[in-house]
């Protein structure tokens, strides 16, 4: 999809940058083996429940309306809106579509909320259009406004790299050049990356996994597939890359992923830059300055590459900026942003004490958050997370009064779920808290 060409880095004469590298250097720049990680089609990482033992107490619960842990706000249950996407209720005209995805609204937050009331408005104005349609006729507004943005960072860029040495320098203009392709739909050569390969399919296999249905059986078969492709492509293994991407195809084809319009776009991607075509790529911020990051790196001068990082981090994110959401998004279908309006809301399993840090996989050490702040968590210390969302304390009270009231009404019992889980959450979040959260559960009815 072309959405429109305005560039941004015009002002580079690449003759001027032309310098004579060493060879081996020269050869590190066009190295197919230097590829890196393009994941620019996939923003979130969910949480997949099937891979946390003893959890199925705490899920049974997010049924009723559980507020996050962090935030307070109320998360929505994974189960509700999978029907959603195993069906075509996506792909309907958007003021149709949108009617589905109506009972979640009070759970979204930031940047989703602010994308759903734009849908709603411009399904008015685009009756017929579904909400992927909707995404292609308003990215050319939106991605004129990113590029207002995004220019005056990329000006900073190209002014402080001048103080790069000639080789990186050199590397510098070069990352730009694709850059500047990028920003204008211009098709570059990609190599095609394994690594990269397989970790896009990895994301589809837990997102399949956490929806359930049909697909979730067919997609172990593909990753199955997918581990067979060699760490690395040579001219002597090229042929082998390729017929395991036939072998994908052909299993896809089989089954109940024959449809998938995301499985079936990495496949194309996959095929054109095996056969070294040139593809459009569209610009990323994470890609940018994990490239960036690359080409700097054995820089002898800290203090330069520190300040290069920190003005690329400048770039506006999908987190904070309307049109950098909007253009993200524009090309995918309509079940996928609308999945992508949701995840952040939707309730996941929330070890109290990170898993990677000795946490057990046991209840006493569950919680329930929303996918965004359990994601950005990451394995912070619990008391880090206090600092950095402070209405933690608060907000972990209005949990376990939900689960009080849960219990005190029977939830509990009829779903043959411990109301021990209560007061252990008390106690687990006093230890890692360190002391500073004491709940209160003196409204529990240990009658009921």
């Amino acid at each position: 999809m072309r959405i429109g060409t305005i560039g941004i880095i015009s002002a580079i004469n690449y003759d001027k940058y032309r310098y004579k590298l060493p060879e081996k250097q020269d050869s590190l720049l066009v190295n197919p083996q230097n590829t890196f990680l393009y994941s620019n089609n996939i923003i979130y990482s969910p949480i997949t429940f099937g891979a946390i033992a003893n959890s199925k107490p705490l899920r049974i619960l997010f049924k009723y309306g559980l507020p996050c842990m962090y935030t307070g706000k109320k998360m929505i249950d994974p189960k509700s809106i999978s029907k959603i996407f195993d069906t075509n209720k996506m792909h309907a005209p958007a003021i149709e579509s949108l009617k589905h995805l109506e009972p979640y609204k009070e759970s979204l937050t930031g940047m989703e909320k602010r994308v759903f009331e734009l849908l709603k408005e411009q399904a008015v104005v685009y009756p017929d259009k579904s909400i992927a349609e909707i995404f292609q006729e308003i990215a050319p507004k939106y991605q004129k406004r990113l590029r207002k943005k995004q220019a005056p960072i990329f000006k900073e860029l190209l002014k402080t790299a001048q103080k790069l040495p000639p080789e990186y320098h050199y590397r510098f203009i070069q990352l730009m050049i694709k850059t500047n392709q990028k920003l204008q739909d211009r098709p570059v050569l990609l190599p095609f990356n394994s690594t990269e390969f397989k970790y896009k399919l990895g994301k589809i296999k837990e997102y399949m996994t956490n929806r359930g249905g049909k697909g979730s059986k067919a997609i172990l078969r593909l990753t199955a597939e997918a581990e067979k492709l060699p760490k690395k492509i040579t001219p002597e293994n090229l042929e082998i890359h390729k017929g395991i991407i036939n072998n994908i195809e052909q299993i896809k084809n089989n089954t109940p992923l024959r449809n998938s319009d995301t499985i079936e776009e990495l496949l194309r991607n996959a095929k054109q830059r095996l056969n070294g075509e040139n593809i459009a790529i569209p610009f990323s911020r994470k890609t940018f300055i994990y490239d960036l990051g690359k080409i700097l790196r054995g820089l002898n001068k800290p203090d330069l590459e520190e300040q290069l990082i920190n003005i690329a981090q400048k770039l506006p994110t999908s987190k904070d900026n309307l049109s950098a959401y909007i253009l993200k998004s524009t090309g995918e279908s309509s079940n996928k942003i609308a999945y992508r309006l949701l995840w952040p809301s939707t309730a996941s399993v929330e070890h109290i004490l990170p898993k990677s840090c000795g946490g057990p996989d046991s209840m006493k050490n569950f919680g329930g958050a929303c996918n965004r702040e359990n994601s950005e968590r990451g394995n912070i210390s619990f008391v880090c997370q206090i600092k950095r969302l402070p209405q933690t304390p608060i907000n972990c009270q209005k949990y376990i009064d939900k689960l009080i009231e849960l219990a005190n009404r029977g939830i509990f019992k009829s779903n043959k779920i411990d109301k021990k889980y209560i007061s252990d959450f008390k106690r687990t979040i006093q230890t890692q808290s360190q002391g500073r959260i004491v709940l209160d559960i003196s409204k529990l009815n240990t009658k009921s």
